[in-house]
């Protein structure tokens, strides 16, 4: 094993020996490549080296100085954070090993943008929320450098308004030499001066995108502004072609080509990562295969194909078309489990007692030939008897019978022991060839779906609980139980309902969670409440030690499915490969595990930046699809409730909008401690998670943000027989472009 995550024979230096050499008595700040020389690294690890020292800088252990010398961060005063913003002004920095963020006032953020780690002061006093109070004194690294925003004219300036609720100033350009550019149309711009002043921010425009209108510019648009690379460089296309020496493979691995196997996937997919193959045995038992590519094999640690790979930390699936983490040949054809060709896989092969308990389990290197390319909708045809619509799904009908029976058995397993059911409903959008929506619906359900779900979650408990039983330095995938003070906060808005449920802290278990849920479902708002106790959960996270997954109710769970898609489970393939070839010495576990911690906190942020970017996404096609209903009416649900208004979810496109007060014709009160409204006269109520009927009347995709109003029909609960809201037709005009309304936060 060698590269950037096991070391070889050219070793480069951990962390701890870095911060080891810098703190020492006679070390004086030194440039990088002087820093490379004190620490005797060698040529061919230098750009190793190099990567890993910026990131101490990011992570706040080394810091940088003037004259782009390194030091310990003990050298200056304050403390070095991530700086996230507020679209209100202020901020928070997040210290690494703090249990606690830092809360910067507007006026102390001293110039600092979203995403820049930050040396902080604190002062000694406290936010109302009980955080530490702090002063930014020095921007230690620039973060994001390209915004998009629109190209807009101030007088005789010219600025960029950045679509990023979050930066909140503008940035001064020059259009002198950009023929394309254009008062409106959207751009790409990087920072080039940090300045004081009103003026001080200035930028250079990189590429002119063109008129925001046109929606096949979404695409682009969200994965610049996430900062999501699209291509890769000469030297990673050069690693992902890697041959394969069949004879030599199928000499070490066992060969599976004889086990009938198949993938089973969304119809789009093109990337097929993981392939199941299923026996009854003897006394009514299972025998269960997973089958996962073998990534590991194509993408040698350390090369430059890594490298990107890791940077990306995950794919990014936006509806239409993918952002791979590796490069697309790689992912959608030489790892990709196609039926009818020879693959190199690892193989999970369980054996499982009448009751779905795993009785053992053994891993191992194969090679496997898939018999078939399945769809979660053939499945489904094939488990309900269409034999039509199932196509070639029903020449595997035995298989598939097999595996839904042991997937509701594993299902019971799970919500015995208090598994959660994390699904929450997802929006399906369909757009046609020019990024146009054309229908905004729910993602179906299925079984088939399920019977995959749990084929996947027992491989990777089966791989947590070898990786440690043999103490391997890997991520595990780690899910905190929710604090008394965030459920608290949930049970407070959900009234009479919530003290029904009750939500002591100390009896936070996943049983007693399940059981909250449970009571939820028999409550009027059922669907809402239930959402917002998930909501209250932590995120999970990739961690280097087990804290044990709290939605799933279990210890020792990792992510080793999907390698084409997601860096951990790459990782966790490279230590399971050498601890079965026992190419795994105390020097190489060393290593890794002196930076498996920072592998775990850049993979955890990565994971977050793609599902902000699909979200932002799915949102915008949400967003045009509704500009096109101005003036319809939906059903939906109260989701939140303000003084100046309240949020409806509406039911069939899961999205939200906002009825201001101000459409109302009599006197509205805020019931702040019961999170509802009251009219004073009709004495009509809005409260969290009833049903109401809305009117669409404006949209604004670009902020993406929603006008409704309550129809005088359909909301008598409120208005009484005669109604008293205000009607609107669809005569309204949406709102596009040009500068957003001011936005709504809860």
């Amino acid at each position: 094993m060698e590269g950037l995550f096991v070391l070889g024979p050219n070793m480069i230096p951990n962390p701890d020996e870095i911060i080891r050499r810098v703190q020492a008595a006679d070390y004086r700040p030194a440039k990088m490549k002087d820093l490379a020389r004190l620490l005797s690294v060698e040529q061919p690890d230098y750009r190793t080296f190099r990567a890993l020292v910026r990131q101490m800088v990011v992570q706040g252990t080394l810091v940088k100085t003037s004259g782009n010398r390194y030091a310990h961060p003990s050298l200056l005063g304050g403390e070095v954070g991530l700086l996230r913003l507020h679209r209100n002004g202020y901020g928070f920095v997040s210290i690494p090993g703090k249990d606690a963020d830092v809360f910067v006032g507007r006026d102390e953020i001293n110039g600092a943008l979203d995403g820049d780690t930050v040396r902080v002061e604190i002062n000694g006093r406290w936010s109302r929320e009980g955080l530490p109070q702090g002063s930014i004194r020095e921007v230690v690294v620039e973060g994001k450098k390209e915004y998009i925003g629109l190209l807009l004219r101030r007088g005789t300036q010219w600025i960029v308004e950045v679509e990023d609720a979050s930066f909140g100033r503008d940035l001064f350009v020059d259009i002198a030499d950009i023929p394309q550019a254009v008062e409106g149309y959207r751009v790409a711009v990087e920072i080039v001066e940090r300045g004081q002043g009103y003026r001080g921010l200035r930028g250079a425009i990189t590429q002119v995108l063109g008129d925001p209108n046109i929606p096949s510019l979404d695409f682009d648009t969200v994965v610049r502004q996430y900062g999501i690379p699209q291509s890769f460089s000469v030297e990673a296309l050069e690693d992902s072609h890697r041959s394969i020496d069949w004879q030599a493979e199928l000499e070490r691995r066992r060969d599976m080509r004889d086990r009938v196997c198949f993938t089973i996937d969304p119809e789009r997919a093109r990337d097929h990562d993981d392939a199941v193959s299923v026996l009854r045995e003897g006394e009514g038992g299972y025998r269960l295969w997973v089958h996962i590519a073998d990534v590991s094999h194509f993408v040698p640690a350390g090369s430059a194909l890594d490298r990107e790979a890791y940077d990306r930390g995950t794919s990014t699936y936006l509806i239409d078309r993918v952002v791979h983490m590796l490069p697309e040949a790689l992912a959608a054809e030489q790892c990709s489990l196609v039926p009818g060709e020879d693959r190199l896989a690892l193989t999970v092969e369980m054996s499982l007692g009448k009751d779905g308990q795993v009785v053992d389990s053994e891993l191992y290197e194969s090679v496997i030939r898939s018999s078939a390319r399945l769809s979660y909708g053939q499945v489904q045809a094939c488990l309900d008897g269409r034999e039509e619509e199932a196509g070639d799904a029903y020449a595997w009908q035995r298989e598939l019978k097999c595996l839904a029976d042991l997937s509701s058995l594993r299902r019971s397993i799970r919500n015995r022991r208090g598994s959660l059911d994390l699904d929450l409903p997802e929006p399906e959008v369909e757009l046609d060839g020019n990024g146009v929506p054309l229908r905004v619906g729910i993602y179906p359900r299925w079984e088939s779906n399920r019977i995959i779900e749990e084929c996947m979650l027992v491989a990777n408990e089966c791989v947590g609980r070898f990786c440690a039983k043999e103490n391997l330095p890997v991520l595990y995938r780690v899910h905190t139980p929710p604090t008394g003070d965030k459920l608290d906060s949930v049970l407070g808005l959900l009234g009479r309902g919530g003290k029904r449920m009750g939500g002591d802290p100390q009896r936070l278990t996943p049983q007693y969670f399940q059981s909250m849920l449970q009571l939820a479902s028999s409550l009027p708002n059922a669907s809402l409440v239930s959402k917002l106790l998930l909501r209250s959960l932590s995120r999970a996270e990739y961690k280097a030690e087990d804290g044990g997954h709290f939605g799933l109710a279990c210890a020792q769970y990792l992510h080793f499915t999907s390698p084409i898609r997601r860096y951990p489970d790459l990782l966790v393939h490279r230590v399971l490969k050498a601890a079965l070839n026992r190419q795994w010495g105390e020097a190489e576990r060393s290593a890794l595990r002196a930076r498996i911690v920072e592998f775990g906190q850049h993979c955890s942020s990565r994971e977050r930046r793609a599902e902000s970017a699909e979200r932002t996404y799915v949102k915008t096609k949400q967003m045009r699809y509704m500009e096109r209903h101005v003036g319809d009416s939906f059903d939906g649900v109260v989701s939140g409730v303000l003084r100046s208004g309240f949020f409806v979810e509406i039911n069939e496109v899961l999205t939200e909008g906002f009825c201001p007060m101000r459409e109302f014709d009599e006197p509205v009160d805020f019931d702040s401690q019961h999170h509802r409204l009251v009219l004073r006269r009709s004495r009509g109520a809005i409260q969290l998670g009833m049903a109401v009927r809305v009117v669409v009347c404006a949209v604004d995709w670009m902020a993406q943000e929603m006008d409704l109003a309550l129809t005088p029909e359909g909301n008598s609960d409120i208005f009484g027989r005669r109604g008293s809201g205000r009607s609107h037709t669809k005569g309204q005009k949406s709102r596009r472009g040009g500068r957003p309304p001011k936005r709504r936060s809860r």
